[in-house]
C-alpha cells in the first residue's frame, strides 16, 4: 500500500477542497500530517468522513484527538503506530480507539 504524506500548514476551506480532490484521486491510502492544523477543523473532519477509511493521520495532538472523539470522526481515520510525538498515555488511548497501521 502506497502512502502519500501531505503536510498541511495553513489550512482553509480552499485547502480542504484541494486536499479532498487530491486524496480522492489516489487509489491508495493517504497520510496527512496534522502538526499544523489549527483552523477550519470542522471542514477538515467533514472531508475525512466523506473519504471513509482512506486517510491516516500523523502528528495528532491532544486538541485534534479530543475533536475526533467529540465529533465521532475517530471511526473514519487511522493513526500511525510509530507516531513519535505521542506520549505513552495518549498512545494507549489511541491504541484502544483507532485502527493502527
Amino acid at each position: 500500500m502506497e502512502i502519500i504524506n501531505i503536510d498541511i500548514t495553513n489550512i482553509d476551506k480552499l485547502a480542504v477542497k484541494k486536499i479532498y480532490d487530491m486524496v480522492s484521486a489516489y487509489n491508495s491510502s493517504v497520510a496527512i500530517d496534522l502538526k499544523c492544523v489549527k483552523t477550519c477543523v470542522a471542514e477538515f473532519f467533514m472531508m475525512l468522513s466523506s473519504l471513509k477509511n482512506k486517510v491516516s493521520l500523523v502528528n495528532v495532538d491532544s486538541t485534534i484527538l479530543a475533536t475526533l472523539y467529540m465529533t465521532g470522526y475517530d471511526k473514519y481515520v487511522r493513526v500511525f503506530e510509530d507516531n513519535l510525538s505521542l506520549s505513552m498515555d495518549r498512545y494507549e488511548i489511541i491504541k484502544r480507539r483507532f485502527v493502527l497501521l
